[in-house]
């Protein structure tokens, strides 16, 4: 930036950073955007609790379902737990309930996700809104594979977290961890997964970079609201 050019946040932007407040937004915004809203398709059954008790309850009935649970404003991983037993949910504590992802994407067999930057210039009417052509991917220090049982902080240990949470706080204490290979340029990683014959289908990176722009459009739009307050 110039000497004379300065950056801010939008004042709702910290409000889409929390998970209960986000998770509340996008419930609030699925009868406007109709049951085949790719935004929606996107984000895993989620639940607010204690709020949707009773709808997690029903949920779990149904039999072999993975949760994973995150403590309200929680960070760098604290507090998350993967369990397939509704007794382990605490009922009375804030938290966001979401459907475990059982069958990732993985490199070379190991979770990772990306960090994608955006930047918003305005709010209404004129805004222009620019996706980075960079950005970062963070990979798990152990290999993935299926969760079994519940899985807490407590058993990091034995590394038992670091195959399914991806939070460079949560990976950087194994023996694994390499600053220059448990994170990678998204550039690289793009190349690596176009040029691979073990994905099970063809990844096309220009596909991808729609596919991301048309999301961050449609969330940038049903964000308007928060962040112009």
């Amino acid at each position: 930036l110039n000497r004379n050019c300065w950056t801010t946040k939008f004042f709702g932007v910290p409000d889409l950073c929390e998970k209960l407040k986000m998770a509340r937004y996008l419930a609030s915004l699925a009868p406007l955007l109709g049951a085949d809203s790719a935004l929606l398709a996107s984000a895993p059954k989620t639940f607010v609790l204690p709020a949707d008790g009773a709808q997690l309850e029903g949920f779990m009935r149904e039999g072999g379902r993975t949760l994973i649970v995150k403590p309200a404003g929680g960070s760098q991983g604290k507090g998350i737990f993967i369990t397939q037993s509704l007794e382990d949910i605490p009922r009375t504590e804030p938290a966001v309930a979401q459907e475990y992802v059982a069958e990732p994407l993985t490199l070379d067999g190991f979770k990772f996700d990306l960090r994608i930057y955006v930047i918003a210039l305005g709010v209404g009417p004129g805004q222009r809104v620019f996706v980075m052509s960079e950005g970062l991917v963070r990979l798990c220090t152990k290999k993935y594979s299926h969760p079994c049982g519940t899985i807490r902080e407590s058993d990091y240990a034995r590394d038992a977290l670091r195959a399914h949470l991806t939070n460079t706080s949560a990976n950087k204490g194994s023996d694994d961890y390499d600053p220059n290979d448990s994170k990678r340029q998204l550039s690289a990683v793009l190349e690596q997964l176009s040029n691979s014959q073990t994905l099970g289908f063809e990844f096309r990176e220009a596909e991808f970079w729609s596919q991301l722009e048309d999301l961050v459009g449609n969330w940038v739009v049903c964000m308007r609201p928060v962040m112009s307050l």
